[in-house]
């Protein structure tokens, strides 16, 4: 065997090894708020009482998370979250609608992976289109959490309502917003490390250059 042909070997080896089994470590986060109790409830602007559940089971959201950060050797650090799965368990019937967010969603930790803060907000909009109703349908979710903060959870979603007439025409009825809202409670994160196989930058680099250096040896023997 030529000294390039056991170079190459040596490469595959370490290759084998290190770039196959070196991992970092990638967070899935999970937030599932409480039932959030009725807050308010408004037909067209006005408040009212007859909108939204009044009585339990209440609403709840959850969403699922993952972040590539890593936690602080001391102090503490914020990482963003983006977001993987969401859904929304009414008493009825659970419904998982895309939501968006509307700012970058975050978790503050210490380096013992203790939660310290977190901030999300998220918005879905429905527009109606024959041969659904017309209109819109606009659900929001939001969390946050902080030493002396607000702390709440909220939920709220606002729909135009719209009632079929026989030629298949739709007339407007009445526009309905409720808005549900508990307590943001650190008991509700649920944290996991999972671990993903990737590639060391350090080792491909230094494997680009053995690779390179017995390139030219097979060329010179």
């Amino acid at each position: 065997m030529t000294i390039a042909k056991r170079f190459f070997a040596i490469v595959a080896f370490i290759t084998g090894i290190f770039c196959t089994t070196t991992a970092y470590a990638h967070l899935q986060l999970t937030y599932t708020s409480d039932q959030l109790p009725f807050y308010a409830g408004y037909r067209d602007g006005e408040p009212t009482d007859d909108v939204g559940t009044r009585n339990p089971p209440f609403p709840l959201f959850s969403l699922t998370f993952t972040s590539t950060g890593e936690l602080p050797r001391d102090g503490s650090t914020t990482l963003l979250l983006n977001k993987t799965a969401s859904y929304i368990d009414h008493p009825e019937s659970r419904w998982a609608p895309d939501f968006l967010p509307q700012i970058p969603a975050s978790i503050t930790l210490d380096s013992a992976g203790n939660i310290l803060a977190w901030d999300f907000s998220f918005l879905f909009v429905y527009h109606g289109t024959d041969p659904e109703p017309p209109g819109e349908l606009i659900s929001s979710i939001k969390s946050s959490y902080s030493t002396g903060g607000d702390n709440i959870d909220r939920y709220e979603y606002k729909n135009d309502i719209f009632m079929e007439k026989p030629a298949g025409n739709w007339i407007f009825l009445t526009t309905v917003e409720v808005y549900y809202e508990g307590k943001s409670e650190l008991n509700n994160w649920k944290i996991e490390s999972l671990h993903i196989p990737e590639p060391n930058p350090l080792l491909l680099v230094l494997i680009g250059s053995g690779l390179l250096a017995a390139s030219r040896l097979r060329i010179t023997t």
